[in-house]
């Protein structure tokens, strides 16, 4: 297994990459740009795409496992987004006007598409005879599958911060963002087959989405909150997880991710973003 580390600039990040080829091997929201940096240049020379995006992003992370499970990670490069001058760059924001990772770049310079599930499916299109297609064509596997992605994009993504970024001395929105946080994994249950996957019998973008950000709260919920167990009355849900990690690509993943959030406690992250703080308050529930 290969263990993903934070990177602080373009050149770690190649080499991480490089790392993807142990896996087994063979993108929608679109911005026009012109122009590049030669790093970018110099990878799309030999890949088809590059991905700028870093090892502790779930979202980025949703896309990696896509490319796992399709076998084609030797047609894509990982680059930090320090390869444009960073989000916030011009360079990066003719690419993708809301400076968020992931963002997949191509060979034709004026094409880029950002927002992870549009990588995702994106991907699944391009490569849709490498692999499973991780699309359902039966409408109502489909419908599981789009449900639980909507929960995560639209209910748990803008509240996911909850878990690790500086609220400032905002303790009653944290603790609220946590409940939600709560009420959004017993909405993924209710949902969920379990059976294996969380859409039926085959994986699908479903999968790809949720892992790593559970990857993230079996990681975080108990270590930082006191929860006892993620998944305490979700059984579909506990049945799901060991499912995912069966697969090397499942297990792939979690150690990039779990290793990211490693570096980012070692670091003392909990401390600076006042999380330790917080959980102090007895007016509020943390556990749950």
């Amino acid at each position: 297994a290969t263990w993903f580390v934070v990177v602080r600039n373009h050149k770690q990040t190649m080499a991480m990459a490089m790392a993807m080829g142990r896996v087994r091997t063979r993108v929608p929201c679109v911005a026009k740009a012109s122009g590049r940096t030669s790093a970018v240049d110099e990878a799309l020379r030999d890949r088809k795409y590059v991905l700028l995006d870093a090892p502790v992003s779930n979202h980025g992370a949703r896309v990696r496992f896509v490319v796992y499970v399709k076998g084609v990670a030797r047609d894509l490069q990982v680059l930090s987004p320090s390869a444009l001058g960073g989000m916030r760059t011009p360079e990066y924001l003719q690419r993708n006007p809301f400076g968020k990772m992931p963002l997949l770049l191509t060979r034709d310079p004026n094409m880029a598409v950002f927002e992870s599930d549009a990588i995702a499916r994106y991907l699944n299109d391009v490569y849709k005879d490498c692999g499973p297609d991780l699309v359902p064509n039966d409408v109502d596997v489909r419908a599981k599958m789009d449900m639980a992605i909507a929960i995560h994009d639209h209910h748990v993504s803008p509240i996911q911060g909850c878990m690790y970024r500086d609220y400032g001395d905002d303790v009653r929105t944290r603790a609220a963002h946590l409940q939600q946080l709560h009420q959004c994994l017993g909405a993924l249950e209710h949902v969920a087959v379990g059976a294996p996957y969380l859409a039926g019998s085959e994986l699908s973008l479903a999968d790809a989405t949720w892992l790593p950000t559970m990857v993230f709260c079996h990681y975080i919920l108990p270590r930082k909150f006191g929860w006892k167990d993620v998944f305490h009355d979700r059984p579909k849900l506990q049945a799901w997880w060991e499912a995912m990690h069966q697969l090397p690509e499942g297990k792939q993943v979690d150690e990039e991710v779990r290793g990211a959030l490693q570096q980012w406690d070692q670091g003392g992250r909990w401390e600076k973003v006042k999380v330790n703080e917080h959980v102090q308050d007895k007016n509020f529930q943390w556990a749950f």
